[in-house]
């Protein structure tokens, strides 16, 4: 188990092997673009680098970090710029204040950005 204290995409996938479930296949979907694109094939080597950035952030939270790696959709939390309000929709109170709390204690690090 010491291989999966930080792990990666391969670890995470190796250790459910090890439990007899092959995710791979689940690994590729289809879904919508959003706002009027077209539909849009998720692939594997996509859903793994996905995997990897969320397990950035999970080990800089995990150890402590001040900053934790640059996620899009963390920073559209962070970005009021990209909220509801961009879009001219007003949001409750409560979510506001989730999110003024949540872009204080996660300080996002902007260079680390793949």
């Amino acid at each position: 188990m010491e291989k999966f204290s930080t792990p990666g995409h391969e670890q995470t996938r190796s250790l459910l092997l090890r439990m007899g479930f092959g995710p791979r296949p689940g690994w590729t979907w289809t879904q919508n673009g959003g706002r009027g694109s077209t539909s849009v094939v998720v692939a594997p080597k996509h859903v793994a680098k996905v995997i990897t950035q969320w397990l950035r952030v999970r080990n800089d939270v995990a150890h402590g970090h001040t900053t934790i790696h640059s996620l899009a959709v963390l920073t559209a939390v962070r970005d009021p710029n990209s909220s509801e309000k961009a879009k001219g929709e007003e949001r409750p109170d409560a979510a506001a204040n989730r999110c003024d709390r949540l872009r204080r204690v996660l300080p996002v690090d902007r260079s680390s950005h793949d």
